[in-house]
């Protein structure tokens, strides 16, 4: 069994050194890009309004997947307070519009308006580790002052904080979603796609990725954390594998984008009603077949090939096919024998330049997904005398 209290980060390469979201823009279309787009500066003072009347929508489970501390926030409301400029906001009308007001998704700046909203009203925006200023440098005689306190006491400072301003972008009009996912992506290199589905996506399966990684599980030893990722790449990686294994066979042709946000679309609307009992169970599945790769593998060597080399990278495509099959194991599978057989025949296969490939490509191509299934199907029915013959894949009409 993994350990999941064992705080160790391997000292390797992993997955934060690879790009998150390649294969997802892979299947972006830009061929209809146009929107409209315009700026305005707004008031501190407004953005707080447009949050309390939720029209700009800040999702309390997701501003737990925090990645400033209070220094760094308290730093931003002092910026605000001194009148030095902050980075703008982009936001993206939200549609259908179903509300009288026009209501707005983050794009860029959460943790911004995350830290401000914390601030300001922390019983309902619960971002701050302890909503009160600290080590600020310049305006020292506001450290350790809560925003109450502030409005109490400082006069001047609280008016200069709510008339403080941000320019703000606003995209609208816009055609597609993949414009929302291609400027995310531009503005936030570092954080996996996911961020965004999860807030274009919002529901309960959604919810349900978010408490379940908020706790260590399997996946973040195999990715070598110790806590839950701010990139949201550990809620992609089950993600996938779910929609995979519940609607891979009927639905997946080959744009993994439209297939994981048509999945999360689909599980969050009939959630109770029928998503519910079929999630959890295939989420523990896929944590007992992580631990049947852990009788195999080193948990660090899970989702990365056996080429001989150091510091291989963890390989999201090679994961997801070693947990679907592993997935269709019982643990008494695993027998010496077995796994002799399983690694000599992996490291002939992970030397495979065909195989490889598969690796290195989108998964838009379907060849090279089913050439990743297929030659990893094989490989379970000879090392395991199994008869599996199934392929995460819409069948050809």
């Amino acid at each position: 069994m993994i350990n999941l209290k064992d705080k160790t980060r391997f000292n390797m390469p992993l997955y934060e050194e690879i790009s998150l979201n390649d294969d997802i823009l892979d299947d972006v279309s830009t061929a209809d890009y146009s929107s409209v787009v315009y700026s305005r500066d707004w008031l501190i003072e407004t953005f707080i309004e447009q949050i309390r009347k939720h029209n700009i929508q800040l999702n309390k489970k997701l501003n737990i997947r925090n990645a400033w501390d209070d220094i760094k926030r308290s730093k931003l409301i002092e910026s605000l307070i001194i009148g030095l400029p902050v980075p703008e906001i982009i936001l993206a009308e939200k549609y259908p519009q179903s509300y009288p007001e026009k209501s707005f998704l983050i794009i860029d700046g959460k943790q911004r308006l995350s830290t401000i909203a914390g601030f300001v009203m922390p019983e309902s925006h619960p971002s701050w580790d302890n909503a009160q200023l600290e080590q600020l440098k310049v305006r020292r005689e506001l450290n350790g002052l809560t925003y109450k306190q502030l409005e109490a006491d400082y006069f001047d400072e609280h008016r200069l904080f709510l008339e403080a301003n941000i320019q703000c972008t606003i995209i609208s009009e816009y055609q597609s979603d993949d414009v929302l996912y291609d400027l995310f992506s531009r503005r936030n290199s570092s954080v996996c796609t996911q961020a965004l589905r999860q807030i274009l996506h919002n529901g309960p399966f959604a919810n349900y990725l978010i408490d379940i990684t908020n706790e260590l599980q399997p996946i973040h030893q195999v990715l070598g954390l110790n806590k839950p990722d701010n990139t949201f790449f550990d809620i992609e990686i089950i993600l996938r594998v779910i929609a995979l294994v519940l609607f891979g066979q009927e639905e997946y042709q080959g744009n993994i984008k439209v297939f994981l946000d048509k999945a999360m679309a689909k599980m969050n609307q009939a959630w109770q009603q029928h998503y519910e009992e079929k999630v959890k169970t295939c989420y523990r599945a896929f944590n007992d077949a992580i631990n049947r790769l852990n009788k195999i593998f080193l948990i660090q060597e899970i989702g990365r090939p056996l080429t001989g080399e150091k510091n291989v990278r963890f390989n999201k495509l090679l994961f997801e096919v070693q947990i679907y099959y592993f997935m269709s194991l019982n643990d008494d599978d695993i027998t010496l024998e077995s796994k002799e057989n399983f690694l000599s025949a992996f490291k002939v296969l992970c030397h495979d330049p065909i195989f490889q490939a598969s690796l290195a490509s989108s998964t838009q191509t379907l060849a090279h997904y089913r050439v990743r299934f297929e030659s990893f199907n094989k490989l379970i029915n000879a090392a395991f005398q199994k008869e599996i013959n199934q392929l995460p894949i819409k069948a050809s009409s």
